[in-house]
């Protein structure tokens, strides 16, 4: 079984794909680019401050699916 994945705490898929799909138990996410989702607009002309808002994204669709940046180890 497939679960698309969508959160408005990360930026639109700019694309026909989805920001993450669960298959058969195992969460697929796609690349991130340092947009503020509320805005649509890159944050920062540094990549240092970019960075740290693709992970912010990231991190949101994570929570999103049930999952986050912990490990299970």
């Amino acid at each position: 079984m497939k679960k698309i994945i969508h959160t408005s705490a990360a930026p639109d898929a700019i694309g026909p794909y989805s920001q993450a799909v669960v298959h058969n138990d195992v969460l697929y996410c796609s690349g991130q680019i340092g947009l503020d989702p509320e805005t649509g607009e890159f944050v920062g002309d540094d990549v240092a401050s970019q960075a740290k808002q693709v992970m912010e994204n990231l991190k949101a669709v994570l929570e999103e699916a049930g999952s986050s940046f912990a490990s299970n180890k």
